[in-house]
């Protein structure tokens, strides 16, 4: 997660500074859109105008709901091991 946090707000300062330097400042910034896109919640307060940048903010998005579905099936795995013991 924090591997997609940083690629993914790093990749964004590129794609959207020159075009949104209010929203897109610095890559500190820009974890704050990561962290709101991996977990799928998009407040919708920054969102990416460019192509490049909307490519870019799909890519986080799946992987985001890649970690959580991997994450809750090794949860549900945990817990139908322990019922069976």
């Amino acid at each position: 997660m924090l591997i997609a946090l940083f690629l993914s707000s790093s990749l964004m300062y590129i794609a959207e500074y020159e075009v949104q330097p209010d929203n897109f400042s610095s890559i500190p910034e820009n974890m704050w859109w990561g962290l709101i896109t991996l977990t799928t919640v998009d407040y919708g307060d920054v969102s990416p105008i460019t192509a490049l940048g909307k490519i870019i903010g799909a890519f986080t998005a799946i992987m985001g709901i890649s970690s959580v579905a991997l994450l809750t099936g090794i949860v549900a795995t945990s817990f139908a091991y322990l019922r069976s013991i």
